[in-house]
């Protein structure tokens, strides 16, 4: 049988994100992206970060290092109920 699926509480925004990471050559220079998007409207953007990690690295210290800058984003943002 199919598990049902989980809705956000009333009021509550509905968020999807993303993160990649990779290098080119692997290893070789390498990077990482992430992206916030409108959970209901997936074509809206609502925040996006990246950052270059140097010219040595691997795909997954690459995709690693995606998931903890989009952590250390979220992490950021202020406390308290959603808007």
């Amino acid at each position: 049988s199919e598990e049902p699926k989980q809705k956000a509480p009333s009021g509550v925004p509905r968020l999807i994100a993303h993160f990649d990471g990779g290098a080119n050559p692997n290893p070789g220079p390498c990077g990482f992206g992430w992206v916030i998007y409108d959970g209901v409207f997936k074509s809206r953007t609502l925040v996006e970060g990246y950052h270059y990690l140097g010219d040595h690295g691997t795909n997954n210290e690459a995709e690693y290092e995606g998931l903890l800058g989009l952590l250390a984003y979220l992490t950021s943002l202020p406390k308290g109920p959603p808007m």
